[in-house]
């Protein structure tokens, strides 16, 4: 709860400087939309950090529905992906998707755009500065195997066992 309480603090400190900074003397139209605008991109993303809780809450509970279908998983990995591309663009990153055309697998596409979604923003986060970040995948006859990876950034090795753990951080400052 701790984590997760820390986790939601941020987005709501900019959603209330914005709201004060805005408040604290006239400004033009223009203005008070960009806030309004920004206010609402912080709401948008904090939304999708709690459904992702509940999505965990429910898998824990053995309660989530999976709702299969064939997908081709080129498409849904270029479509993840755009929502990353600028910041990746700005951070020097390159992408490279060596995913077939043709390869399609069985899966809920809702539940794996999450999934696509939390590993791309962590491979752009975490990826030295013009580093490089490729996806592939193989097709057996009863599963996909999906590969993302990225150059990485050097971690100490009592960091490097720490990675997984959730909500970890390098920066001691956000643990």
């Amino acid at each position: 709860n701790a984590d997760v309480a820390h986790e939601l603090r941020t987005p709501l400190a900019g959603i209330q400087t914005t709201l004060e900074v805005t408040l604290a003397r006239r400004r033009d139209p223009e203005e008070y939309q960009q806030a309004l605008r920004d206010c609402l991109a912080i709401a948008r993303s904090m939304q999708k950090m709690v459904d992702t809780l509940l999505s965990l809450s429910r898998l824990d509970a053995q309660k989530l529905t999976i709702r299969r279908q064939t997908i081709p998983l080129r498409a849904l990995v270029e479509s993840r992906w755009r929502v990353f591309a600028d910041k990746a663009f700005d951070r020097g990153l390159n992408f490279d998707n060596r995913i077939g055309e043709d390869l399609s697998c069985a899966c809920d596409p809702d539940h794996l755009s999450m999934i696509f979604s939390n590993i791309f923003d962590n491979a752009v986060d975490y990826a030295d500065e013009g580093g490089r970040i490729w996806v592939g995948a193989e097709s057996a006859a009863d599963s996909t195997v999906l590969t993302i990876s990225n150059t990485g950034c050097t971690l100490a090795p009592d960091s490097a066992e720490r990675v997984f753990d959730a909500f970890w951080r390098q920066d001691a400052s956000r643990t």
